[in-house]
């Protein structure tokens, strides 16, 4: 087995992951087999550290490196599947330019609607 093939799995096996959590969401009471999953993943693994041996043997380093963006991808979700690495929820950051009028209306309501600490 070559890298290549190590990375589409790889991505097919991510894949099948958010189908399982989909279907895991849709049908309560279901769970997921973690232990299969996760006997795959190291599966993968144990490939992709061979593949990676015996390309540094052979002399062959791009290989290797294309190996490691691998096994963090493998470390990952084996992580996430562990339940050691939570998913974050994405931040939604806005930018807002108010003109100096607004910028004044609203700092009068807010300072209206909460006192500060010497007018209590």
């Amino acid at each position: 087995m070559n890298l290549i093939t190590v990375r589409k799995r790889l991505t097919r096996f991510e894949n099948s992951l958010v189908r399982l959590k989909l279907a895991d969401l849709s049908q309560s009471g279901q769970q997921p087999d973690s232990e299969t999953v996760l006997r795959k993943l190291q599966s993968l693994e144990r490939d992709t550290k061979r593949i990676k041996s015996k390309a540094e043997d052979a002399g062959d380093f791009r290989t290797a490196l294309a190996a490691v963006p691998e096994l963090l991808r493998i470390f990952e979700l084996e992580a996430k599947l562990t339940g050691e690495l939570q998913e974050r929820e994405p931040m939604n950051v806005v930018t807002v330019q108010l003109d100096a009028d607004t910028a004044d209306r609203i700092a009068r309501t807010y300072l209206a609607r909460h006192p500060t600490l010497e007018a209590e």
